[in-house]
């Protein structure tokens, strides 16, 4: 991990409204996640989870890889594509295009998966 990727992950909570979660902690009712240096606000479906904002924060942090370009955290389901052999680039607007001919795919929280397999790249 370099310099450019070293970021605190925390639950930050939105409101003092707490609960006591399914998983046996308590925590806040309302909150958004610093993961990587990006703040994620929960969905639909992590509200209604049986685990707390901080045991979500556990299980997601170990699916996160960063780009070995730029450094910028890759979340399961989000585009990149496979850098010189060596991990996965994200694609964004600082790191171009990225590695000439390579193949755009999906992080899946341990690997890459290529665009064809995902259905992201279709061929007629």
């Amino acid at each position: 991990m370099t310099d450019k990727t070293k970021h605190q992950n925390l639950v930050l909570p939105q409101s003092d409204e707490k609960k006591t979660w399914d998983c046996g902690h308590e925590g806040p009712t309302d909150w958004h996640i610093s993961l990587s240096g990006r703040k994620l606000k929960p969905t639909d479906e992590t509200k209604e989870s049986e685990k707390c904002p901080d045991c979500q924060l556990k299980d997601l942090e170990p699916k996160l890889t960063h780009c070995k370009k730029c450094g910028h955290g890759i979340l399961p389901g989000e585009s990149c594509i496979v850098y010189n052999d060596v991990g996965v680039c994200c694609m964004s607007v600082k790191c171009g295009p990225g590695p000439m001919g390579g193949l755009p795919g999906t992080w899946d929280g341990e690997k890459y998966i290529d665009g064809f397999t995902t259905g992201a790249i279709r061929m007629f």
